[in-house]
Formats: structure tokens, sequence, C-alpha cells
């Protein structure tokens, strides 16, 4: 299933836009998740149609096939805020990577974020990162909105937020 709605396509993602500091702009970066995060849902939501329809053995529908395609769809409240949080654990998943960089053996610079994000912050900025995840998905958890939520996570990543 992860194949069939790219998510590494958005890990790739992701990783550019830590690569590229993307985050000193908090309103981009949030919007650049919010556009991961909807076109994750959207893959997701073709994906179990398809499997829907193969599952009872009927042909998609053109509106199916459509989705398939990849067409543009509105994205439900609930499919996009567990996509977020998907995309926020890649984050972290990113920052983590960065933060082991210097201890783990083999290859973990095949990353563009992970030596941007060594060069950019420390040890103490990739923590406090990392707990911004999980603060921001508790946000997400109390409705507080999607792009007000990523952009609270950029300025935790830049340095430039107050403790939560």
């Amino acid at each position: 299933p992860w194949r069939r709605i790219e998510l590494t396509r958005v890990l790739s993602e992701i990783d550019v836009s830590l690569a590229d500091a993307a985050y000193d702009d908090p309103e981009t970066f949030g919007k650049r998740m919010i556009e991961c995060a909807t076109e994750l849902a959207q893959r997701t939501a073709a994906a179990e149609s398809e499997d829907d329809a193969a599952l009872d053995g009927s042909a998609a529908s053109d509106a199916d096939q459509r989705r398939a395609a990849g067409a543009t769809q509105k994205v439900e409240t609930d499919p996009l805020r567990e996509a977020l949080k998907l995309v926020l654990m890649m984050n972290a998943a990113l920052l983590r990577r960065a933060l082991i960089a210097p201890y783990a053996s083999g290859d973990t610079a095949s990353l563009r974020s992970t030596d941007a994000l060594r060069a950019a912050l420390d040890e103490d900025a990739l923590l406090t990162a990392i707990d911004a995840v999980m603060r921001v998905e508790t946000m997400l958890d109390r409705n507080v909105a999607p792009q007000l939520a990523c952009e609270r996570f950029a300025t935790a990543l830049s340095g430039d937020a107050p403790a939560f």
C-alpha cells in the first residue's frame, strides 16, 4: 500500500523542504506540509476506492477513475489530519536521522536533509524539533488549524518559537 500512495515521493519532498531550510519561512513551510498531506490523503482515498471496487467485483466509476488518475479532489478533515500526522512523523524521522548521523555506522547522508540539518541545528535544537512534532500532533488533536500547527512546527525548527 505504501507504494500505491507514493509515500517515498512525499518523504523526498519533505527531505528537500528540510534541506533547503524552507522552515525559515513558516507560512510557506506550513503550506508545503499541508500540500504533502493533501496529496497523500487524496492518493490514499483513491487507493481505498480501487480496493473497494476490486472487492465488490465492480468496475470503477468514472469519478473513481479520475481520482485514481490523480485528479484534484476535496479532502475531508479527518483524513487530512491523519495524513498530516504521517507527514509530521516523516519530519521527525528525518530529524532523528540527522541527530544520530554522527554516531551511526554506514551511510546516513543519503538524504539531503541529514547534512543540512546537522549544519543548521545543534543537538539540542534537533531534540527540540523532534519534541515539537509530538506537540504539533497534540495541537491537531485539539482541532488547531493545520496551517497554524505547521507554522508553529516551522518556528520550532528555526529556533524562533517559545517553549510549547
